[in-house]
């Protein structure tokens, strides 16, 4: 599955676009520096709207909670259902066990992923990458 890292509103439609498009489902990333500064409640509102304007684009999301256990947990009740956590071993398996029982999904580290900072067309961007990585199946 294509992962697109997703900095706003305006990259989440892009990338739903794109796989709405493709018929291929994507992993919205959203990159620890957005969820430490938005919060959990304005990224799952920000993922509300993009689907919202892109309905029926098949997609899952990565919120990234750096090393901030709280605000991972913060996540899960905003019905944020996948996550990435830096932490301890003990803390980690905690926090999996936590989204596993609310039907979440927790890892360690990003997946390879497309960033969209840089291009001046991010739903063209998007298309390509998604393309790129179903050729490559």
């Amino acid at each position: 599955m294509a992962a697109i890292a997703v900095r706003g509103l305006d990259h989440c439609r892009a990338a739903l676009a794109a796989a709405r498009a493709s018929g291929r489902a994507v992993t919205l990333v959203v990159p620890a520096d957005v969820v430490a500064t938005l919060g959990p409640m304005a990224v799952r509102a920000m993922l509300d709207a993009a689907q919202t304007a892109v309905p029926g684009a098949p997609f899952r999301v990565l919120a990234d909670c750096g090393d901030a256990p709280g605000l991972a947990l913060n996540a899960l009740r905003h019905r944020i259902d996948g996550l990435i956590l830096n932490a301890s071993p003990e803390v980690f398996g905690r926090l999996r066990d936590i989204a596993r029982a609310s039907g979440a999904v927790l890892i360690d580290r990003a997946p390879s992923m497309l960033d969209l900072t840089a291009t001046d067309d991010p739903e063209s961007a998007c298309r390509i990458w998604i393309d790129r990585l179903s050729s490559a199946e």
